[in-house]
């Protein structure tokens, strides 16, 4: 009888942790099913909910957020929905003092940064509000480490390799950037590429 009762007490808070991630999915406009599709997104998702909802860490950004990442003016930083587990990616920093727009699937590694505005180079204690927006094209991935500087845009099916630094921008797409300053190493074949949808990315 005992077991039994522990098996039921298992399964209630099972679901009631179940409806909890699907209500908060819910009341940011997300749809949380994606996350609870399997163990380890189910588990992601349980620890932002901890973080931003209890321990009011990244409490300020409106969907889920790894809670080693910083996120900086959420409002400028647009994208599809479909695709909010990339801020699941830890110590990423994320810096919208000027507009990102993500303009379709895209996949982010850890210790990623989006630096969306720099400092005024004759006065550092300022930034230059002067600065285009980045903007990022379909279907992009951002290995570990890399940094998108501010005004950078991106084509789409571009592959930035690890610690490289995009300052300028690369709007014809279809190529494997790397390097500092990051450079196209290698051009990719637009009959080639299959894009990978949420799930098949991610598992």
């Amino acid at each position: 009888m005992r077991e039994f009762l522990k098996k039921i007490l298992k399964k209630v808070r099972y679901l009631t942790v179940r409806l909890l991630l699907l209500l908060y999915g819910r009341h940011h406009g997300l749809d949380a099913h994606p996350y609870i599709n399997s163990r380890g997104q189910y588990k992601e998702l349980k620890q932002c909910l901890f973080f931003q909802k209890i321990l009011r860490v990244n409490s300020h950004v409106p969907w889920p957020v790894n809670f080693t990442s910083r996120v900086g003016n959420p409002e400028n930083i647009h994208f599809d929905k479909r695709y909010v587990r990339n801020f699941m990616a830890a110590d990423c920093y994320w810096q919208g003092m000027s507009p990102i727009y993500f303009k379709g699937s895209f996949l982010v590694a850890q210790h990623v940064a989006f630096i969306s505005n720099n400092h005024d180079i004759h006065s550092i204690a300022l930034h230059n509000l002067d600065v285009s927006p980045i903007i990022i094209g379909d279907n992009c991935l951002f290995s570990i480490g890399c940094v998108i500087l501010p005004g950078v845009v991106l084509g789409d099916n571009t592959i930035v390799a690890a610690n490289a630094v995009v300052s300028k921008s690369f709007p014809e797409g279809n190529c494997v950037l790397a390097g500092m300053p990051a450079k196209i190493i290698k051009k990719l074949d637009p009959q080639k590429i299959k894009k990978g949808s949420y799930v098949e990315f991610w598992g």
